[in-house]
């Protein structure tokens, strides 16, 4: 995307907000943007105008940081534009305070008639901190932006498809971390990556996720206060969103938290709707304002299993005096070595299990029973750099 110069912005004196709701930002031919600035923009562009025109009326310096907010008040904010957040990617929102600042003194120079010199601006009111080259993702979340929301979503096109979830950082961006998915290799998504002039360090990469590209977006809503946008990405000039302000052990834990979750509950029907169980327990959650994550997903799950184990245990003990010894431990060892539950994760192997039709058919009933249940601590293929 072309960036245009700073002397195609709209002179400071020819700007009204007050009569013209219009953004400021120049395309790339040269004009106007056409998009509206925001209401609620708009009436902060208009205060902004009437303080920096008392304060010139007064004879007072005007502020560059004022004339910085009064120029991201002139900018749309609109989906196909979004000029607010790319004058400030592009780092010309100081520029464009520096020349406004100089029209405005020259200007009233001209009005006053007068030889006596106004003051410079001082060298330290022209510095600007350096601009940070991430910023937030979603400012201001919305009803719909949460884990609950989007898990409940239909399963639409690749999120259908098996694939992998990686996470990486880079040292040109410490405490920061890219969280994406694949459905093919990691290697080659890495590569595609240092395309943009850097080097990716693998901080975790989980193989074999069904529905994985539903499970990175559950990943970037449970994490959506430290959700970042890149500015402008040094070697291709675009804002990448999948950036997150976290450390790369909390990247680690959300990414395995959400593949076990998706591995060992299949909460999708072949339709892709979430299925009934799931369904009720998300529901449940948002209606007592509880956070949906996928760590209290799991607890859930544990929770219900091992509610399912002692009811089958139960089911066992009253049949202990019509049943013969043998047979009685053979079913209590049957359950018994189907389910293996620990105060805050599952943990089973259903491959060493001996199979029990009536335990296998009540529970996948209830939507329990797991092709695959994996352990915590080595729950998918993954590589840690």
């Amino acid at each position: 995307m072309a960036i245009p110069a700073i002397s195609l912005f709209i002179p400071f004196h020819k700007l009204d907000p007050s009569k013209k709701n219009q953004c400021i930002f120049p395309t790339q031919k040269g004009e106007r943007c056409r998009w509206c600035c925001e209401e609620n923009d708009n009436a902060s562009a208009i205060w902004h105008q009437e303080t920096i025109r008392t304060q010139i009326m007064l004879g007072q310096l005007i502020s560059l940081d004022l004339l910085q907010m009064y120029i991201l008040c002139n900018c749309s904010k609109e989906d196909n534009a979004k000029h607010q957040h790319r004058i400030e990617d592009i780092g010309f929102s100081m520029p464009l305070a520096q020349r406004w600042n100089t029209e405005i003194m020259r200007y009233d120079a001209y009005q006053s008639q007068t030889k006596t010199s106004l003051p410079a601006p001082s060298e330290e009111s022209l510095t600007q901190a350096p601009v940070s080259e991430f910023r937030l993702h979603i400012a201001t979340p919305g009803p719909n932006d949460s884990v609950a929301r989007n898990i409940l979503d239909p399963l639409q096109n690749y999120d259908f498809q098996t694939g992998s979830v990686y996470a990486f950082d880079r040292e040109s961006s410490p405490g920061h971390v890219k969280i994406g998915w694949t459905a093919v290799s990691i290697a080659g998504r890495l590569e595609h990556w240092a395309n943009c002039g850097y080097k990716p360090n693998l901080i975790i990469s989980v193989h074999n996720i069904p529905c994985a590209q539903r499970v990175e977006t559950l990943i970037h809503y449970e994490l959506i206060r430290e959700w970042r946008r890149e500015r402008s990405c040094i070697g291709c000039r675009k804002s990448h969103k999948e950036w997150f302000e976290v450390d790369p052990e909390t990247a680690k834990q959300v990414v395995v938290d959400w593949a076990n979750f998706m591995k060992i509950s299949e909460p999708y029907t072949p339709e892709g709707l979430l299925n009934d169980m799931w369904l009720k327990i998300v529901k449940d959650m948002e209606a007592r304002d509880q956070v949906v994550t996928a760590r209290k997903l799991l607890d859930h799950f544990a929770a219900d299993f091992a509610a399912l184990l002692l009811e089958e245990l139960t089911l066992i003990e009253d049949q202990i005096d019509s049943t013969r010894p043998s047979q009685v431990d053979e079913k209590i060892i049957d359950s018994l070595e189907r389910t293996l539950v620990h105060d805050d994760f599952l943990e089973a192997k259903s491959s060493q299990f001996p199979s029990s039709a009536n335990f296998t058919n009540r529970t996948s009933q209830k939507g329990l029973m797991p092709k695959q249940i994996l352990l915590p601590s080595s729950p998918v293929q993954f590589q840690d750099s």
